[in-house]
């Protein structure tokens, strides 16, 4: 399976899933945020990865062609969403889009990157208040 039919089939589903239109459109981006819960357990479990804990993570590749390695900002997207968070979706969801801008920087990777860094963003905006799991605001 291409990346294009890996996208369409994961993140494509996520768009679908939850009625949202999937676009990619450059936004101004928001300052990082620190998120102090990690769980190795979680983590050797599986828990924390590109996509959801379920059949559509296995779907979604933490490093895309024509991306660059988006491992690091899947793991701290997950924790940020998880049960000890206190930050926002919408701050997990811009720390995340920044810190896959920050891997296609590091990676040496163009507009092409960051078009997938958006797609991924979008579908975290999208379906993202499904698996919210912090007590900040679900926004």
């Amino acid at each position: 399976m291409n990346f294009t039919q890996r996208l369409l089939t994961g993140c494509g589903s996520l768009a679908l899933a939850s009625g949202m239109a999937v676009s990619v459109t450059p936004e101004a981006s928001a300052a990082s945020t620190t998120v102090s819960t990690t769980s190795t357990a979680a983590y050797a479990a599986g828990e924390f990865q590109c996509g959801p804990n379920n059949w559509i993570g296995r779907l979604v590749p933490e490093n895309p062609p024509g991306g660059a390695n988006f491992h690091y900002a899947c793991v701290r997207h997950d924790a940020c969403y998880s049960a000890g968070s206190t930050t926002s979706r919408a701050t997990c969801d811009s720390a995340f889009r920044n810190r896959m801008y920050n891997a296609c920087t590091a990676a040496g990777k163009g507009a092409t990157c960051k078009r997938i860094a958006d797609v991924y963003y979008w579908a975290v905006r999208g379906a993202g208040r499904f698996y919210y799991k912090g007590s900040g605001l679900n926004n």
